[in-house]
This record gives structure tokens, C-alpha cells and sequence, in this order.
């Protein structure tokens, strides 16, 4: 299946390079990515992806306890 960029109607790409959300680096998960002016989408598959990587990120990290008084 085609996948026509939304912002230019290009072709757009799939890809595993690492990008961020809020801040965080994301790596291993495919995204659609536009070579011609940028754009990156998702699939809804791609998405659920997302979701469960940094799902699975907020698991692996301890609470922090902020503060400490001193």
C-alpha cells in the first residue's frame, strides 16, 4: 500500500530512526516519513507500538522522590 505524505503528496517512507516524544528518545519503531519535506506520520499499528514502548519506558523507571530537605 501507497502512503501519499499529508502536508506535500509525496511518497512517503518507512523508517526505524530514532526520534523523540516529550523529550524521550524512541528506537526500533516504525514511522512513515516523508524524504521530501520531513513529514512523519503513524499508523494506527505504529501508533499502539508507540504507546506500548513508552509504556513499558515509565515501567522500567524508579520513582524519584523529590525534595530531600537539606
Amino acid at each position: 500500500m501507497r502512503e501519499i505524505c499529508p502536508s506535500c503528496g509525496k511518497d512517503m517512507i518507512v523508517t526505524t530512526e530514532t526520534f523523540e516524544v516529550n523529550g524521550e528518545a524512541v528506537r526500533g519503531i516504525p514511522r512513515l516519513l516523508c524524504r521530501s519535506c520531513g513529514e512523519a506520520t503513524f499508523t494506527p499499528e505504529q501508533l499502539d507500538m508507540v504507546f506500548g514502548y513508552r509504556t513499558a519506558q515509565k515501567q522500567l523507571k524508579p520513582d524519584t522522590v523529590q525534595g530531600g530537605g537539606r
